[in-house]
């Protein structure tokens, strides 16, 4: 919900001293992990599914995975591969966003993760 409210009152967020990067890379952000939360919690509740911490691949003598990468993983072996594809999408997007403080971020950007978060929310139709 917070992260629709910023989406739909971007223009009135943005101060007069900056341009429109400042608000779509805290949309593209919360948008991503309002996404990556929701499906771990989604393939917990599911599955009994929990990301592993890095000194668990140490005892398991597994090649290391980040937690997102885990759940993008986990989400295309349960065989839900457009929330995957969406997911490591908006990642991809929340890395520039985060991280390319020179690149452009476009409204079709901003528009894609915030529709991707929106459809992995109602496919993975949690319940508690």
């Amino acid at each position: 919900m917070f992260t629709k409210l910023i989406y739909e009152n971007k223009e009135d967020l943005i101060p007069d001293s900056c341009d429109d990067r400042c608000i779509n890379s805290t949309i593209i952000n919360r948008s991503y992990y309002s996404a990556y939360s929701y499906s771990s919690l989604w393939l917990n509740n599911k599955y009994n599914f929990k990301v592993k911490k890095s000194w668990d691949f140490i005892n398991d003598n597994e090649q290391y995975k980040s937690e997102h990468r885990q759940v993008i993983d986990e989400l295309k072996y349960k065989k839900q591969f457009t929330c995957s594809n969406k997911l490591m999408e908006c990642k991809r997007i929340r890395n520039i966003a985060d991280y390319e403080m020179f690149h452009d971020i476009t409204d079709k950007d901003v528009e894609n993760c915030f529709k991707n978060m929106e459809y992995i929310i109602k496919k993975l139709k949690l319940e508690l």
